[in-house]
């Protein structure tokens, strides 16, 4: 019989273990973030994440705890699911569209694929728009923070934050950004296109998740379309 180190300690020991090491991580990870109560640097946290999981993976904006493979395989998934809600909502090919958090620009394709007309993509870092400049010229992406900065793309048919809005865990500044970035945008008839977690909780220093209560008491619209299972999370949408 084959006797491991790990099968002689108690445990309780093996516990402990693992809650200091719990600790000394979130500890490095507030040094290494200006993590706070409320919020933290997002921007320096996207840098480095793309960074650790390479610019082409989708490891490093889909779940974590799932390899290259299976993360792929649930995009493919939610392609369709995203584009039959377009369809149902009778916005699958926008003649202006605002993409909020475009990331590895997973969407950005799908846009360009469906013959989307004038399209805006905005991301808290840079390190995919050579990239995506080259493939898709037409289109414009442009690094802001959507949490603080005010951003003018004014009559948009469409707007969207797929993955994107639980990142943003400070409410005052996901609400200045749905009020100022997702309701000033939008055409009168326009869809806004969000997925959440619906948990209304805290998971991490760096993700937030809220209801859907939340969403539209801060725009003020009407729900057009009620939440539907995607991926991990859920997707839902609004019309002006």
């Amino acid at each position: 019989m084959n006797f491991r180190v790990i099968d002689f300690i108690p445990p309780i020991t093996l516990k402990l273990a693992k809650y200091l090491r719990n600790i000394m991580h979130s500890c490095v990870s507030r040094a290494r973030f200006s993590t706070t109560t409320s919020d933290y640097d997002a921007e320096k946290y996207w840098i480095m994440h793309h960074h650790k999981h390479g610019f082409d993976s989708l490891v490093g904006v889909g779940h974590g705890g799932l390899d290259e493979d299976t993360n792929r395989a649930w995009y493919a998934a939610a392609k369709y699911i995203f584009l039959g809600t377009l369809n149902d909502l009778g916005v699958q090919a926008p003649g202006k569209v605002m993409e909020l958090g475009y990331g590895t620009g997973f969407y950005s394709r799908i846009m360009h694929e469906s013959g989307a007309g004038e399209y805006l993509g905005i991301d808290i870092v840079d390190q995919h728009i050579n990239k995506l400049k080259t493939e898709m010229p037409q289109y414009r992406f442009e690094k802001h923070d959507a949490g603080l900065a005010s951003i003018e793309f004014r009559g948009c048919q469409l707007i969207y934050m797929i993955d994107v809005s639980q990142h943003i865990v400070n409410d005052e500044k996901l609400i200045y950004c749905l009020q100022e970035n997702v309701g000033k945008n939008l055409a009168e008839g326009g869809v806004f296109l969000v997925t959440d977690e619906l948990a209304n909780k805290k998971f991490s220093f760096h993700e937030k998740s809220r209801t859907v209560e939340f969403y539209r008491k801060s725009l003020g619209l009407e729900l057009v379309c009620n939440p539907i299972q995607f991926r991990d999370k859920y997707i839902f949408a609004f019309r002006k």
